[in-house]
């Protein structure tokens, strides 16, 4: 799957973890509540069909910076 997947909010929220921010700092930053950045991560790693464990945040920046390394 591909970002085209993801909604707008998704994006956001995928593109901040490529970029290194913590959930707190993404909330902060988004004015979103922690659980919210929790729920939009895990749709994406869903959506990009990107096996879930540890280090599944890894893999989701990974992915984000092959696809649009903006």
């Amino acid at each position: 799957m591909s970002l085209d997947t993801l909604s707008l909010s998704e994006k956001r929220v995928a593109r901040l973890v490529a970029q290194g921010e913590s959930n707190s700092d993404i909330a902060e930053m988004l004015k979103i509540s922690t659980t919210t950045v929790k729920n939009h991560l895990r749709s994406c790693v869903e959506k990009m069909e990107i096996k879930q464990g540890g280090s599944s945040r890894v893999r989701l920046a990974r992915k984000i910076w092959e696809e649009a390394p903006e």
